[in-house]
């Protein structure tokens, strides 16, 4: 009897490829040269560094301009470009530059890495006042939210040639795109609503700045929330209200085949069809004058409940853990340093390096 030859599914190889480059990232953390002290961070501190660096949240746990040293801060810019790719992108791509064939298998788990089927601590608080920066960082972030296809083919609508208006153009797009672009537009212009309702009268927050200054605030919030993890004002000063929408946009992230975390744009609008499909009385997920397949909810609801209970029980072991420490955390300042790393923002209300380490 001939044995056949197991292969590791596209998932498994994945979650090597990243515990791969963290368990090298952190062992390179760990050495004293990476620390301008010359003593080793421990490899615990090391671990948690090259996970955030490489899942490109952005949680720290010391000050990364005033404690590594040149080699450290590059082990670390690495780990955060390679971790942005992903590790199949760069497998990929070493493969194309040494002239090797990408076989099926390896196409299967670059199209699942990419989830498709068809600082400081005050951030950019000194900067709150510039309007060229804080546009400038928010184009930058819905940029990257995006996804390279939605780019792609917008790319390819507007350089043809045929004269065409922008309506006709839209039309034209794919129904992915459609999604990812209309969900964005809600959660950027519907996130700026709440945050500008919830915190203007807030005196620490936007509460004293001019009525210009609190919708830029709060459409910088809006929209890095999703992906970024930069800040225009203390996180740790929002109202708690504000802190728990602020969990729910970071869970929802950004879109397929770019470089934020999350749940997934696509993911939130599948759902979100199927609710309206329901309320319309209709048997089938209908949008844009196309049928989705209900499989796609299947996945979308699958996607939904891993990620809250992940959310779920690691806010409660976090909770637990830190009854004994040295400093007493609030449950929603928790829940909102959860939502930051599982949805990689890098975002937090000042606690992260007072989590106890037991």
């Amino acid at each position: 009897m001939v044995k056949r030859k197991k292969h590791l599914l596209p998932s498994q190889t994945i979650m090597l490829g990243f515990a791969f480059m963290i368990l090298i990232g952190t062992f390179l953390l760990n050495l004293p040269y990476a620390s301008k002290s010359g003593e080793s961070i421990g490899f615990l501190n090391a671990l948690f560094t090259a996970t955030s660096a490489n899942c490109v949240t952005g949680l720290v746990v010391v000050n990364t301009m005033g404690h590594w040293t040149l080699f450290g801060k590059i082990i670390i810019l690495i780990l955060i470009q390679f971790g942005a790719l992903g590790f199949m992108t760069v497998i990929t791509i070493a493969m194309m530059l040494t002239g090797q064939r990408i076989s099926l298998r390896n196409r299967r788990a670059i199209q699942e890495s990419f989830n498709q089927d068809n600082i400081g601590t005050n951030s950019f608080i000194p900067f709150q006042s510039s309007i060229p920066i804080n546009f400038i960082i928010m184009v930058l972030i819905i940029a990257g939210g995006l996804g390279f296809n939605v780019w792609l083919d917008t790319i390819r609508l507007f350089r043809n040639k045929e004269k065409k208006s922008l309506r006709l153009r839209m039309i034209h797009m794919s129904l992915h795109s459609k999604i990812v672009l209309t969900v964005t537009g809600i959660l950027i212009v519907g996130g700026m609503l709440l945050f500008l309702l919830l915190e203007w009268d807030n005196p620490d927050t936007i509460g004293k700045l001019t009525v210009l200054r609190r919708i830029q605030a709060s459409l910088f919030q809006s929209v890095t929330l999703r992906t970024a993890g930069f800040n225009t004002v203390g996180q740790g000063e929002l109202t708690e209200i504000s802190k728990f929408i602020s969990c729910v946009w970071m869970l929802i992230g950004g879109s397929p085949a770019g470089t934020a975390g999350g749940m997934k744009t696509v993911t939130i609008g599948v759902i979100a069809i199927s609710v309206v499909s329901i309320l319309r009385g209709r048997n089938r997920l209908e949008v844009f004058g196309r049928t989705l397949p209900f499989d796609l909810l299947q996945k979308a609801l699958s996607v939904v409940a891993t990620m809250l209970t992940v959310v779920f029980v690691s806010t409660i072991l976090l909770y637990f853990t830190e009854l004994s420490g040295q400093y007493h955390h609030s449950f929603i300042d928790l829940l909102y340093e959860v939502c930051s790393a599982v949805g990689t923002v890098g975002l937090t209300t000042g606690i992260t390096s007072s989590i106890s380490n037991e």
